[in-house]
């Protein structure tokens, strides 16, 4: 419990207010009630399915481009901005419990906005979709985390974006065709790429932060 509230004034500390009201309350809230209304237009099925994941490529890539605000540029070799916490042990530390707890954010938030879907529409479908949901916006960090310009966010999430699409709609055509097997194999298959993409994220950042301060170190040692 005390590594829990830790963390969360890691997180807390490492976000900023106007962050954390758009990314964990507004758009979830938005989201839902957007689904809510096209739910209750149309009714639920493959179209409602189709909606969804619209909705979710939508959803990839705004998380792309609102983590930006945060780390964008952070895996840069030769980026200056994070300096004052690559400095200290503690300055490291914070960094990792920033990275690893955002991804425990976005992992919460996913959950959350997929159990609403599966209560607006009774479809537990929702809830492979929100796994790789989470495996495409991840996979897109280590993408746009190496991106100093603004005007290359958008590319970068395309990756991501993309494969959820390729991957969801191959899944559909297959649940269709095969029944809850399927089903099972996308569950376990997306949840152990979950904890893959989760644990090489946060080695991916550690590593790139410890190269960076590495090559300020040479540069300083040379001059």
């Amino acid at each position: 419990m005390e590594n829990m509230r830790r963390e969360i004034r890691t997180y807390l500390a490492f976000t900023p207010l106007v962050y954390r009201i758009l990314v964990l309350a507004v758009l979830l809230c938005m989201l839902i009630v957007v689904r809510a209304c096209f739910c209750r237009a149309v009714g639920t099925g493959g179209l409602d399915q189709t909606f969804t994941i619209f909705m979710a490529y939508c959803y990839i890539t705004y998380e792309v481009v609102s983590d930006y605000w945060l780390f964008g540029g952070i895996c840069c070799k030769d980026i200056g901005q994070p300096l004052l916490f690559r400095t200290s042990f503690y300055g490291i530390y914070v960094l990792r419990e920033g990275i690893t707890t955002d991804l425990v954010r976005r992992f919460v938030w996913i959950l959350g906005y997929s159990l609403a879907g599966y209560v607006i529409g009774g479809d537990s479908r929702e809830f492979i979709t929100g796994l790789l949901m989470y495996v495409a916006v991840a996979a897109s960090l280590n993408l746009e985390r190496h991106t100093q310009t603004p005007q290359y966010l958008l590319l970068s999430a395309q990756p991501g974006a993309v494969l959820f699409l390729v991957l969801r709609v191959a899944g559909l055509i297959l649940e269709q065709m095969y029944g809850w097997p399927v089903y099972l194999a996308e569950f376990i298959i997306f949840a152990a790429a979950a904890v893959g993409i989760s644990v090489l994220t946060v080695w991916h950042m550690m590593y790139c932060i410890g190269r960076s301060m590495d090559a300020v170190k040479s540069k300083r040692e040379r001059s």
